[in-house]
């Protein structure tokens, strides 16, 4: 029973591993390409009701600032356009970079926001017809645009997580049949493996996973952690995880000719959907996250303890 207790252990191990892997990834593409902003960008021009013409990649997976780039150039007198870049300018003067934290404000506070930016001034009869009903679509419609915002990052965050899962387990060929299979056999990596567990889970959770929040809702802006301090936590951790996976001497992932050679003498059809269901299989498990898997490495670790003492 507590072999079998054991290689789920060691499974879980090393797909925590992978996760917290794919989450510095994550986490660094999201800051390399500001991602939060950018998508809290597009909801912006939905409020204001003027979208870019050109969709950006995988209907907005992947939005790039180019996209804004080509639109403002194609249209120079865009309302939308001259009111986003100076909401830009004025939280850029309060000393914030970040267009997502407008998520932070309460309805009333983004209203007066607007009301302090300089078309508000703009003696044009046309120009503040718009404006006053820029401000009265921010009046009703500010709440559900964020909560419209929220919505779409954590789906889009979804599909990020699994993309880079499937790059990662295909490049490290982290197969999950293979690996509790060579686990359920091989004692001497299970142990291994268990004791990276234990290594893991002995670290604060706080410290281990890096939150993907920027701080916490508040009717003014929250100061964010510098994107600096993040990316050389999320570093830190990489290395972390990667020492682990080299001392313990893991032979249950990679493309060399002993991990293949599983699969001489098989039939194709059972060697091609065993390595497919793997693969997939694995990439599945990895894009729950980080912090999925360390909540439950505990607690069967904690049913283990429980075990042994009785």
């Amino acid at each position: 029973m507590f072999d079998l207790l054991d290689s789920l252990i060691a499974v879980a191990a090393i797909i925590l591993g992978l996760s917290l892997l794919v989450q510095a990834l994550q986490q660094i593409f999201k800051q390399w390409l500001e991602l939060k902003a950018e998508y809290m960008l597009n909801e912006l021009f939905v409020l204001f009701g003027d979208m870019p013409q050109e969709k950006t990649t995988l209907s907005g997976l992947l939005p790039s600032k180019t996209v804004r780039a080509n639109y403002i150039k194609k249209n120079p007198d865009s309302f939308s356009s001259r009111l986003i870049a100076e909401l830009e300018t004025v939280m850029s003067g309060l000393g914030f970079r970040d267009l997502h934290l407008l998520e932070n404000l309460e309805t009333e506070s983004f209203v007066n926001l607007l009301k302090s930016l300089p078309l508000s001034k703009e003696t044009n009869a046309d120009i503040q017809k718009k404006f006053q009903d820029a401000v009265e679509n921010a009046s009703h419609w500010f709440n559900l645009t964020k909560q419209s915002f929220q919505e779409h990052y954590e789906r889009r965050m979804k599909y990020w997580s699994f993309g880079l899962s499937a790059a990662v387990v295909i490049a490290l060929n982290a197969n999950l049949l293979d690996i509790y299979q060579e686990f359920s056999r091989n004692a001497v990596l299970r142990d291994a493996a268990v004791s990276m567990a234990e290594q893991l889970t002995s670290i604060s959770r706080d410290s281990l996973i890096v939150s993907a929040s920027d701080g916490k809702k508040d009717s003014t802006f929250v100061a964010a952690t510098p994107d600096s301090t993040i990316v050389q936590q999320i570093n830190a951790n990489a290395v972390s995880i990667q020492k682990m996976l080299d001392e313990q001497s893991f032979q249950v992932m990679g493309w060399s000719d002993a991990r293949l050679k599983n699969y001489d003498g098989k039939p194709w059809y059972w060697t091609v959907s065993r390595f497919f269901l793997g693969l997939f299989g694995m990439t599945l498990l990895v894009s729950l996250g980080a912090p999925f898997w360390y909540d439950l490495l505990k607690m069967v670790m904690g049913i283990k303890n429980s075990l042994q003492k009785k």
